[in-house]
């Protein structure tokens, strides 16, 4: 419902999803990547944080780590957005949260930093054949 842009329709069928499967987060993190979209940031960081305590698998929880970044950064919190982006990358690297980090270490004029995660943006971008 979600990749056919009936955001209604898919919000229905997360929030039915979280409610059968109340210990689980795969629902309730599209719940938050919904509520991002749609510039609710205090539900979007709410679930995102709640995801943080039920996923299991590393690169699921990398992912809600970089959600609560997304938040921050839109909020205006670079310090706290590096924070989260960091802890995405520990967890689980991907090119695209390397990308995240470098803009926002230019912000806080961290340059060395900027340049290192701007080149583990290009070879994990270059790995995953992007």
């Amino acid at each position: 419902l979600q990749e056919t842009g009936d955001l209604e329709g898919a919000r229905a069928a997360y929030e039915a999803d979280a409610s059968l499967f109340p210990d689980q987060a795969d629902g309730l993190y599209r719940l938050a990547l919904l509520d991002l979209e749609a510039g609710d940031l205090e539900s979007c960081e709410a679930r995102a944080r709640t995801c943080l305590e039920r996923f299991e698998r590393p690169r699921d929880i990398a992912k809600s780590h970089a959600l609560v970044g997304d938040v921050a950064r839109v909020r205006g919190d670079d310090t706290a957005a590096r924070a989260a982006y960091e802890q995405c990358v520990a967890l689980f690297p991907h090119y695209e949260v390397f990308y995240k980090l470098a803009r926002v270490c230019e912000r806080l004029e961290d340059e060395a930093a900027a340049a290192q995660y701007m080149d583990l943006h290009r070879r994990w971008r270059r790995q995953a054949g992007r």
